[in-house]
């Protein structure tokens, strides 16, 4: 004879096989960016790096540092290592101006600061639809990974911390 405990196993047995069929999931393409200037251009780094954005107050010269780190700053009570792309990128090099923001970029074992001219936006891009950059346009191009269609060139989180000794 059954109990309405063994009643209620059984509905809930029934219940989990249900939930437990595959679930067809669209591959995800579009990954939150955060846009930015730098020396006129628009550039994007993945969100999921980014740890804060903040202003340029204060910057101190590193003795010893070897491009592309520039300089110091303090963040949260700690120094942080400020480092600027641009000849990187083979921009031109220009003074920074009041607009000046600095990316804190974290990954698994060091944080960095990015130095950058403006923010413009947050916004999901395609990465799959990324194209190559196109030859002749930077010197170097091995920070990016891919430029969108509307002319942003998206740059890799991981090379950026690589560039942090």
């Amino acid at each position: 004879m059954r109990t309405s405990g063994d009643a209620d196993r059984a509905i809930l047995l029934e219940r989990a096989a249900q939930l437990a069929q595959p679930v067809e999931v669209e591959a995800v393409a579009h990954a939150e960016m955060l846009v930015f200037l730098l020396a006129g251009e628009r550039y994007a780094v993945p969100a999921m790096a980014l740890r804060e954005v903040v202003m340029l107050t204060q910057r101190v010269p590193f003795p010893g540092a070897v491009a592309p780190i520039v300089g110091l700053t303090l963040w949260r009570g700690s120094l942080l290592r400020l480092i600027d792309v641009r000849a990187r990128l083979g921009l031109p090099m220009t003074a920074l101006n009041d607009l000046a923001r600095v990316l804190v970029i974290e990954g698994a074992t060091s944080t960095l600061g990015l130095l950058v001219d403006d923010v413009l936006e947050m916004r999901p891009i395609d990465v799959q639809q990324l194209d190559a950059p196109a030859v002749g346009t930077v010197r170097r191009t091995e920070l990016i990974v891919g430029v969108t269609h509307d002319a942003i060139a998206v740059l890799s989180a991981e090379r950026l911390l690589d560039l942090d000794p």
